[in-house]
């Protein structure tokens, strides 16, 4: 995890202060899952994702149904597991926990309606089920 150190006016510390003591949580994890709040609200959502997919040419359409979970992403996840198991996790963390497991949820969805968007066109999609045969 990075650090990073910012500089809040009066009001808006007080205002982060006091949601952090609502919910149980250090300031620093309070700021952390607001700004992360805000990102996941600039990414497109599943549906939107989903909606576009049909409109693509069968290459891309390929390649959205072989899109895997960044091997770091999938690594941090795990770590994240392991740690929730044996010691638990901080607010920050499980916020980070459940958008890994949204973006793992949403390459899956993709790659679902791909094969299928592809299966609909009449390729084979078979090869797809044997990650090896890629």
């Amino acid at each position: 995890m990075q650090s990073v150190t910012v500089q809040l006016p009066d009001n808006l510390y007080q205002r982060m202060r006091r949601r952090a003591r609502e919910r149980n949580r250090s300031v620093e994890d309070e700021v952390a899952a607001v700004v992360a709040q805000v990102v996941a609200a600039t990414v497109p959502s599943t549906a939107d994702l989903l909606e576009q997919l049909p409109h693509l040419a069968d290459d891309d359409l390929w390649r959205a149904a072989r899109l895997r979970v960044a091997a770091d992403r999938a690594e941090r996840m795990q770590l994240l597991v392991w740690k929730q198991q044996g010691e638990g996790l901080t607010a920050a963390e499980e916020d980070e926990a459940q958008q890994l497991q949204h973006y793992a949820q949403q390459v899956m969805l993709i790659r679902a309606e791909a094969a299928a968007l592809l299966a609909e066109r009449g390729h084979d999609v078979g090869p797809l089920r044997n990650p090896v045969a890629e």
